[in-house]
């Protein structure tokens, strides 16, 4: 199995991105891989771990790719923007993954097609937006062309956080 963490954006894209997180400086965003072995192009899952979107969760994260991986699925673990960060920092980490999935298909030996994303709690909830407004304005002007690979093929959301508040 191939374990790598890749980073999402480079400095100067990150830059361009602070007007859209004026609240502070966060960690970069990166993607860790969890490739399996052998030449058969297999389906891929990106795992948005939860943590209220204040941080991410270890408990939520390589386990889980783990268990997917062991079922046949190549792995991502999406280190997404946290707090400081608010919408659409998350959400644009979320669709750059997914076009960056789909860009290097071929040199992962994954089926772009085959593309599911789980997330949990506030992980859940940032799937659960990508499911429904992968097309939004904000999303094309960030990633332009690239925008209409954004939209994921199958969504798994683990408790999310999904409610209005309102009973």
């Amino acid at each position: 199995m191939q374990v790598e963490t890749i980073p999402l954006w480079q400095d100067d894209e990150l830059q361009e991105f602070a007007r859209l997180n004026p609240a502070g400086k966060t960690e970069p965003p990166t993607l860790t891989t969890y490739l399996l072995d052998g030449v058969r192009p297999r389906g891929a899952i990106v795992i948005c771990p939860g943590g209220g979107y204040a941080y991410a969760t270890p408990r939520e994260g390589e386990p889980v790719a783990l268990q997917f991986a062991a079922t046949g699925f190549h792995a991502f673990v999406l280190h997404y923007r946290c707090a400081p960060a608010v919408y659409p920092a998350p959400q644009l980490d979320l669709t750059r993954a997914i076009c960056l999935l789909r860009d290097r298909a071929e040199e992962w030996q994954l089926n772009p097609d085959q593309i599911a994303v789980c997330g949990f709690s506030a992980g859940g909830h940032l799937c659960g937006m990508l499911a429904t407004l992968y097309g939004e304005k904000v999303v094309r002007d960030t990633l332009g062309e690239h925008a209409k690979m954004t939209r994921p093929d199958a969504v798994i959301l683990s408790y999310p956080v999904i409610s209005s508040g309102k009973r």
